[in-house]
């Protein structure tokens, strides 16, 4: 379904002016689905290269991720680095890519039940204003569907 609207807005030729540059900084927080529910989720990125395919609407960003679930009653603590490649087709709308490696930590249990963790997803932030947009995710690995809020700055 994503594939088939990202393909419709490209086919448009409808380019648009920058959602997210290099320097820029995003924190995102919201709620989700996936390996447990609900999925507190807390993420950082920035910015680091923009331009990346020549045309103006691709960019590549670094950050951290955090999120907070309870699984087969157990309680964990996901950190992780996340890596995101941008890609914008229309004003506005910053969609993206996503790929988090991490360790998933047991807040209830011995740390001898860490264990490795990593995601994969695309995702998308409509800005409503300059610096703040809605956003949603979905993929495969921590939180399969997520939704919340980002702040640029």
């Amino acid at each position: 379904m994503i594939f088939i609207m990202l393909g419709v807005f490209a086919s448009c030729g409808i380019y648009a002016q920058d959602v997210i540059a290099k320097g820029d900084n995003v924190i995102s927080g919201g709620v989700g689905a996936g390996q447990g529910f609900p999925i507190a989720e807390l993420s950082y990125e920035y910015c680091m290269v923009d331009n990346i395919f020549g045309d103006n609407n691709g960019a590549y960003g670094l950050g951290a991720y955090t999120c907070y679930n309870e699984h087969n009653d157990h309680k964990n603590l996901t950190l992780g680095c996340k890596e995101y490649l941008h890609y914008q087709f229309v004003d506005d709308l910053d969609t993206y890519g996503t790929l988090m490696l991490g360790l998933k930590l047991p807040v209830d249990r011995s740390f001898s039940h860490t264990k490795f963790q990593g995601s994969i997803g695309v995702g998308a932030r409509y800005y409503f204003s300059p610096g703040v947009a809605w956003y949603g995710e979905v993929g495969y690995g921590v939180c399969n569907l997520s939704v919340g809020v980002s702040f640029k700055f």
